[in-house]
């Protein structure tokens, strides 16, 4: 009958739209499964992005204080360096000022502020300059380490070897060995440094093969 085939034709059609709408319901889940994976993605880009923006920050901040600690030492280094080289050279040193870049280059100006030319610095000079640049940075350093020195009088003229005995060996640090040879350490010399002098010790080595140490009296 006429009613009966209306009836199955509704029935056709809710069949058709429970199926359709199951199709969208799973459809949905899995636009909403895609949608929490892409939103998790998103905050874990947020979040490595905030990470990685707080490190760019602290790296940023970081070299600053490096940059700034860089310099402080730099210029605490070069006036400590100044400071004991004119106290081992004499009035009337070549050398007036020495100069540290911000890439610890050292340059020696005259008294006119020009830069002296290496080449026209003698070797006991140098070796001045030298033992005042180690003198300041042990001081910088904020360390009081033994200090052992080699041929202490080097290729040093006599003036300037008695700066060194009476200024530098004596208060460069609270232990201080000195391996002079015989020639570099005479009586007049020795007198300079003997009320600091806690011990004396003599190598000998009569064969050339072997060395061995004698205590001496002072």
């Amino acid at each position: 009958s006429e009613l009966g085939e209306t009836i199955r034709d509704k029935k056709n059609r809710k069949h058709i739209a429970e199926k359709e709408l199951a199709k969208l319901k799973t459809d949905m889940e899995k636009i909403s499964n895609q949608l929490k994976i892409k939103m998790n993605a998103l905050n874990i880009a947020t979040e490595f992005r905030k990470q990685h923006d707080f490190a760019e920050r602290l790296k940023s901040a970081l070299n600053e204080v490096k940059s700034r600690l860089k310099s402080t030492k730099r210029e605490e280094l070069e006036s400590a360096y100044n400071k004991h080289l004119k106290c081992l050279l004499d009035s009337h040193s070549l050398i007036d000022k020495v100069v540290i870049d911000d890439n610890f280059e050292i340059s020696y100006l005259d008294n006119q502020g020009d830069v002296i030319g290496m080449s026209t610095v003698s070797a006991g000079m140098k070796q001045l300059s030298a033992t005042a640049l180690l003198w300041a940075l042990k001081d910088i350093s904020g360390r009081d380490f033994p200090i052992i020195i080699d041929t202490p009088m080097g290729r040093i003229d006599a003036k300037h070897q008695e700066n060194l005995l009476k200024k530098y060996y004596p208060h460069v640090g609270k232990q201080v060995i000195l391996l002079p040879t015989d020639s570099e350490l005479n009586e007049r010399k020795y007198n300079l440094l003997k009320p600091h002098i806690c011990k004396v010790y003599e190598l000998k080595n009569p064969t050339g093969s072997s060395t061995f140490i004698q205590p001496k009296e002072y």
